[in-house]
């Protein structure tokens, strides 16, 4: 009789897909070993019928049964992103642009502001626009500015390789002791605990099987650092926390150090970064609201222009005074149906 069926290197949806079909197969725990089909059989029939996987064994152990199997790694489909700009993160100075999509409005060695535009989702005339999603990406120098604190002398723990284990039988929430009875072993320890639930066919009983292991520690011991160490360990430390913050494949082109002193047993020092980072992040807009907007502004400029002609018969209007046409800056000149003096 099956009581165990491992299936290693599929995700949950493809290990359930992988179990119907064994079950149709009359593998399934519970099933005997009589009507089960030979390995290389289940592994055929795997290998036609699941689709999303490059390599399939079967293999047996006793009453144990395992499946590896090897997923196909398909590429992720890029998500659907409406229209929108390319804003400023932080503040920077541009350092280059690689722009993919959308039309750049800075250009290098600009100083901007967070929320500034970096590259527009509308693209062509004002009169007829087109609005993408615009992609890309901002280079910008960025500064940053920490302080880190190094301890001199620390003190740490080490085991010495002696382990106690216990073990005990849950049943519900009530545990059985069957093997080690100390309470403490030892007197500094760590401790593992390891359940295993007990299975019956195709029932799960509330019983388990419960491993403590305590691992001895070794009397703690101290660490004394110079001055430089503490530096070197501090450096470390604090570049590997900034990255840590920061998009990937930023780079640190720079960091000064500055006010070291140690104080009450600990290195104080501050450090002063220089990065080049992708500042650009996606802000959404709503192309009928865009729209709107463009409109008014083309009717506010309509109205502000001192020459502003509706019609093709505003331009023959006679312009005979000499007064009116100094006043829009027009001399010796005469338009439409004025006549020369």
């Amino acid at each position: 009789m099956v009581w165990r069926i491992d299936v290693k290197g599929a995700d949950p949806k493809l290990e359930e897909e992988i179990r119907n079909l064994l079950k149709k197969d009359h593998l399934y725990v519970g099933s005997f070993e009589f009507f089960i089909p030979p390995l290389d059989e289940l592994e055929s029939m795997l290998s036609g019928k699941v689709t999303k996987a490059t390599w399939i064994n079967v293999s047996r152990d006793g009453t144990t049964y395992r499946v590896d199997v090897v997923q196909k790694e398909l590429p992720k489909k890029a998500k659907k992103t409406g229209p929108r700009n390319l804003v400023a993160a932080k503040k920077a100075i541009i350092h280059r642009l690689f722009v993919e999509r959308g039309q750049p409005v800075v250009e290098s060695d600009q100083y901007v502001k967070p929320g500034q535009m970096l590259v527009s989702g509308m693209i062509g005339k004002e009169e007829d626009p087109k609005f993408v999603s615009a992609k890309g990406k901002v280079i910008g120098e960025t500064w940053y500015q920490s302080t880190t604190s190094v301890p001199l002398e620390s003190r740490y723990a080490t085991f010495t390789g002696k382990t106690y284990v216990k073990r005990q039988l849950r049943v519900f929430q009530l545990s059985l002791p069957v093997w080690g009875l100390q309470k403490k072993p030892y007197r500094a320890y760590d401790t593992e605990t390891i359940v295993k639930p007990i299975h019956f066919l195709f029932w799960d009983l509330p019983v388990a099987y419960k491993t403590i292991v305590y691992r001895e520690k070794k009397t703690l011991s101290a660490r004394r650092l110079t001055v430089g160490e503490a530096l070197a360990e501090g450096k470390k430390a604090s570049v590997k926390k900034l990255l840590s913050g920061l998009p990937g494949e930023s780079e640190i082109v720079s960091h000064t150090i500055d006010k070291k002193q140690v104080k009450k047993g600990r290195l104080l020092f501050r450090s002063h970064f220089v990065v080049y980072e992708n500042i650009a992040r996606p802000r959404t807009f709503d192309p009928v609201k865009m729209k709107q907007k463009l409109k008014k502004k083309e009717k506010k400029e309509r109205q502000l222009s001192p020459l502003s002609f509706q019609t093709q018969e505003d331009l023959l209007i006679p312009l005979t005074s000499p007064l009116l046409l100094d006043e829009i800056g027009i001399k010796g000149t005469t338009y439409g149906k004025t006549k020369r003096n």
